[in-house]
């Protein structure tokens, strides 16, 4: 975790997209690990930093997960959810040091709080994060449409 803060106050320091590539590539395969947790669309956690926070009080005595990538990869697959799911981040978030909290935090929330996207991080890890880009729609020239005889004539 003192890896991912050191790269996280790296990232904050600058707002240059080149620089913030350059600082990508130099990491290692850990923090590669903790983008691609953090930024793929397709893993969903279904608990927010908010109501682990409300909900505080509640913790799982039975704590088993040793990672956080174990603790994300039984949300994403609803090993536990509602309130169990709350008490296993908030056994998690306990069992570490509070300098840490926010960064756990800020991981389930999807947003490390780096202005970083998903197109930054791919330029540094090509295919890391899946991204959804649209095509450019041409611009619609009414003259150009035909509707047959008696449609859009006034």
């Amino acid at each position: 975790m003192e890896e991912l803060q050191q790269f996280v106050n790296q990232m904050r320091a600058t707002s240059s997209s080149l620089d913030k590539v350059e600082i990508l590539k130099k990491q290692s395969d850990f923090i590669q690990k903790v983008l691609e947790y953090t930024y793929n669309p397709y893993k969903q956690y279904n608990v927010t930093s908010k109501t682990c926070k409300k909900k505080s009080d509640l913790c799982d005595p039975n704590y088993i997960h040793d990672t956080i990538f174990d603790l994300l990869d039984d949300l994403t697959n609803r090993v536990y959810t509602g309130h169990d799911a709350i008490a296993m981040v908030n056994s998690f978030i306990s069992m570490h040091t509070e300098e840490y909290e926010d960064l756990i935090y800020s991981i389930i929330d999807k947003d490390l709080k780096t202005r970083t996207g998903a197109k930054v991080i791919n330029k540094a890890f090509p295919g890391l994060i899946p991204e959804f880009n649209v095509a450019l729609a041409q611009t619609y020239e009414p003259k150009l449409a035909s509707f047959g005889e008696g449609y859009g004539e006034t």
